[in-house]
């Protein structure tokens, strides 16, 4: 089971990449054949090679440099990089790395708790390039505060175990909150437990409203509401579920984006949740299920309204 990975055992490495992409780069890699035997030698079989990205990284989002940002469970299968990557990696850098051993599953921290590397260890600065080209074993005490975060599942290249993709939220983790009233009128969060904090957000879809709604759009923007532990997995389901073409989804609104903390349970989002539908569905359109169309100040007023009863709620609680 995923959710308790960290406490089965497993030896844990830590290196940098100069990217995330565990659908297309399904291993970790050694420049030196002599350091893949010593990984083999002195690691579990399988181990836990914990990633963040390189701060000088080029082509990736900003918001993810010198993050922690997943972890493989790698295993002592040994082969050629090719061997375990997507053909549109092997024509790049080919004198690197290419000392692998196979990943068996790969999972993403959630977007929300990512940790900087410099609050994870301070003193991988001093040796950047050493981390980056040999990888290091994790002291205890660090991995432990890796074992509090909430993460994913995500696919890894040539990956033949099934995917468990819901937000897993180690028992220890930081994160756990206490339970609020157990009659939840059959509401579901697809992919995450009820039991965590939860940001409200809001996404917006761009492109053209009047196309999409089929009648002028009247200043009318289509907004979809929710709350979520993670609003930016929620983007990304949602996008991933979008045809190609000229319409895409934004996160347009969350919690932390009006610099407040997330709201501690379940139940004091859902109480500012009520007060967005109740509002929108009064002075705005119902698209169905929580889509709505309305103006930017309807949308905005609803917005104050429901952040509002979220922080009573939760004041109160």
């Amino acid at each position: 089971m995923s959710a308790d990975i960290w406490n089965q055992g497993h030896t844990v490495h830590i290196t940098s990449f100069w990217g995330w992409s565990p659908e297309t780069w399904g291993k970790v890699g050694y420049s030196q054949a002599g350091r893949r035997e010593t990984v083999i030698k002195s690691t579990t079989d399988p181990y836990i090679m914990v990633v963040y990205i390189t701060k000088q990284a080029p082509g990736v989002d900003r918001d993810t440099r010198g993050k922690i940002v997943g972890f493989y469970l790698v295993s002592h299968v040994q082969g050629h990089r090719d061997k375990f990557t997507d053909p549109i990696h092997h024509g790049l850098n080919r004198d690197q790395w290419q000392y692998a051993l196979k990943a068996l599953r790969a999972f993403s921290f959630v977007p929300e708790y990512q940790l900087d590397i410099d609050t994870f260890d301070p003193t991988i600065i001093e040796r950047p390039m050493a981390v980056s080209k040999f990888g290091e074993e994790a002291p205890p005490e660090r991995v432990e505060l890796l074992n509090s975060l909430p993460f994913i599942e995500v696919p890894v290249y040539g990956g033949t175990l099934p995917v468990d993709e819901t937000i897993q939220v180690p028992k220890q983790g930081q994160y756990k909150v206490r339970a609020g009233p157990v009659n939840r009128s059959g509401y579901t969060v697809d992919g995450e437990p009820f039991d965590t904090e939860k940001e409200l957000y809001a996404l917006r879809l761009n492109g053209d409203t009047g196309v999409f709604l089929g009648e002028p759009a009247r200043d009318r923007i289509i907004f979809k509401i929710g709350l979520s532990i993670s609003p930016n997995f929620r983007l990304q389901a949602f996008q991933k579920a979008l045809p190609e073409g000229v319409f895409s989804w934004e996160l347009y609104r969350t919690t932390r984006s009006d610099q407040m903390n997330p709201y501690s349970s379940f139940e004091a989002a859902k109480a500012g949740e009520d007060v967005m539908k109740d509002f929108l569905g009064q002075n705005a359109d119902w698209l169905g299920g929580e889509f709505y169309a309305a103006t930017p100040k309807q949308f905005n007023t609803a917005w104050n309204l429901g952040k509002d009863a979220a922080f009573k709620y939760d004041a109160q609680t």
